[in-house]
C-alpha cells in the first residue's frame, strides 16, 4: 500500500510504501522493519522516522485519520496493482473508511479480519440479550451474552464462541463460528431454519469506540 502527500500538481511531497507481507515500511531511504504488529505500532511507524516527516497518522475513538499537515498539501493512497492490501476482504483505505463518501454512526461491513485468537476487547459490564425468534414472533431460545462470563472462557474471540456454543445457552439451538474474513456467523440447527436470530438489548463496548 501506498501512502501519499500530494501538492496541488498532484505531484509527490512525500511517499511511503507499506509492506504488509514482509512487515517493512519504505519512505524511499530503503525498507526498514516495522516495529510491531498492532495498529498502534502501525501508527508510531508512519509517523516517525521511517515514515512521514511530520505526523499524518491518528487513532481515536475508533477512527482512524490520515491528515496532510502541510500547507497546499493533500493525501492519497494507492493499491499495489498485482498484491493489494487486505483485511477482511477489503483493502486499507476501504477496510478503515479512509474513502468515504458517505458516512454513518454505525459500522458499515462486519468482515472484521479478527480470527478466533485475536482479543475481543470487550469492555467490562457488558451485556448482550439474543433471542432466536420464529416467524409468528415466537421465542425458541433467549441469552444474555455478557462479557463476565466470556472472560471466564479467555480473552478472545474463541471464548465469545464457546460461550455462545454452550448446550445450555443458544448452543441447543444454533451454531457460532467465524468465518475467514472475521465475520460471526451463526448457522440455526435444522428444526429452527426458518427462525431468526435478532439482539434485543446490548450494552456492550469495544474499547471506547462505542461499538
Amino acid at each position: 500500500m501506498t501512502f501519499a502527500m500530494i501538492d496541488g500538481s498532484h505531484d509527490y511531497t512525500e511517499r511511503v510504501v507499506v509492506d504488509f507481507d514482509n512487515m517493512t515500511i519504505d519512505n524511499g531511504g530503503g525498507a526498514v522493519a516495522l516495529t510491531g504488529t498492532s495498529l498502534n505500532d502501525f501508527l508510531t511507524d508512519m509517523n516517525g522516522a521511517n515514515g512521514f516527516n511530520a505526523a499524518a497518522f491518528s487513532f481515536s475513538n475508533g477512527v482512524l485519520e490520515f491528515t496532510a499537515t502541510g500547507a497546499a498539501v493533500g493525501v492519497a493512497m494507492a493499491q499495489d496493482a498485482t498484491n493489494p492490501s487486505d483485511r477482511g476482504g477489503r483493502g486499507f483505505s476501504h477496510f478503515f473508511g479512509l474513502n468515504d463518501l458517505l458516512t454513518a454512526s454505525g459500522p458499515s461491513h462486519h468482515e472484521t479480519g479478527f480470527t478466533a485468537t485475536s482479543l475481543h476487547a470487550l469492555a467490562a459490564g457488558g451485556t448482550t440479550t439474543l433471542q432466536l425468534r420464529g416467524l409468528h414472533g415466537e421465542v425458541a431460545a433467549e441469552f444474555d451474552l455478557t462479557v463476565a462470563n466470556i472472560n471466564v472462557r479467555g480473552n478472545d474471540f474463541q471464548a465469545v464462541l464457546d460461550e455462545l456454543n454452550d448446550v445450555s445457552a443458544l448452543g441447543a439451538v444454533m451454531t457460532f463460528s467465524m468465518d475467514a474474513n472475521g465475520q460471526i456467523v451463526a448457522t440455526p440447527n435444522a428444526q429452527y431454519d426458518d427462525y431468526r436470530l435478532t439482539v434485543t438489548d446490548d450494552t456492550t463496548n469495544r474499547g471506547s469506540t462505542g461499538v
